[in-house]
């Protein structure tokens, strides 16, 4: 935003124009910029979610499209829904821990899903300020770096040698 010329952008124009401009200027760098996250459930519901709790959920939603939320019977379908949501995710979880042993991938891949950020390795930059993308670069300026840190030093004062990782 810092780079457009919005003097020159809104020269002669009206305030309804303007507003159209930086709208839609807005609106392009949005799209270019900011990732869209997806969520999709391959099933319609959450893994953890039991038919009994999905069920409960329903017949809430049914209820409070009736009623006002303030009803009894609408209370009531609340009540039910979040104790079976909560007893479904709770029981899942259980199952998943108590199994664990046997079945590592289930726990981890629902781990992962819980957890708020992924690890990526990003574009580095090598020392003479060159952005490296490729991976057979990256691999390489990773074992010029650890071979430069994991030196051993003779106490004679002749060379030194290195281990480098491959």
């Amino acid at each position: 935003m810092a780079s457009q010329d919005w003097n020159n952008l809104f020269c002669n124009r009206s305030v309804k124009d303007c507003w159209g401009l930086f709208k839609e200027v807005l609106h392009q760098l949005e799209t270019k910029y900011v990732p869209m996250k997806i969520v999709n459930y391959s099933n319609g519901k959450p893994t953890w979610l039991s038919h009994k709790a999905l069920k409960s959920v329903k017949h809430r939603h049914t209820v409070f499209q009736k009623k006002d939320a303030t009803h009894p019977a609408c209370k009531n379908a609340n009540l039910r829904a979040s104790k079976a949501v909560h007893q479904s995710r709770r029981a899942f979880e259980y199952k998943l821990g108590s199994k664990i042993k046997d079945d590592k991938k289930s726990f981890i891949a629902y781990a992962r899903c819980k957890a708020k950020s992924r690890a990526t390795v990003k574009p580095l930059v090598c020392p003479d300020g060159i952005e490296v993308q490729h991976p057979a670069q990256i691999t390489e300026l990773f074992n010029s770096q650890f071979s430069s840190v994991f030196t051993t030093e003779n106490k004679t004062g002749s060379t030194s040698s290195s281990y480098s990782i491959h």
